[in-house]
């Protein structure tokens, strides 16, 4: 018997997985990233847990307007990193 399963289940079978071992999702944003590792290691998932409210805030800019959600990823591309916007670093030399 051989069962394929879609990345939408495969997400689906993890949520359901961690709401089973008492985390609740009832009001979070819920990131998942896979990784396809090399030879033996199989794939990973890194998992992400956010309230929604604070996660909405991530999507916001200076100006208070939303960026779009990124588009899904096609099987076997690598996801893509957060880049942090650089911040003003204040000198502890500055008179």
């Amino acid at each position: 018997m051989q069962i394929q399963l879609k990345q939408r289940e495969i997400e689906e079978a993890l949520k359901g997985y961690i709401n089973k071992h008492g985390i609740s999702l009832l009001n979070k944003e819920i990131i998942i990233s896979f990784t396809a590792g090399r030879k033996d290691s199989g794939l990973s998932a890194d998992i992400c847990i956010e309230d929604a409210h604070a996660a909405s805030q991530l999507h916001t800019d200076d100006t208070g307007s939303s960026d779009s959600p990124p588009a899904p990823l096609a099987s076997g591309d690598p996801p893509e990193e957060p880049v942090a916007a650089p911040t003003k670093a204040s000198s502890l030399f500055q008179k």
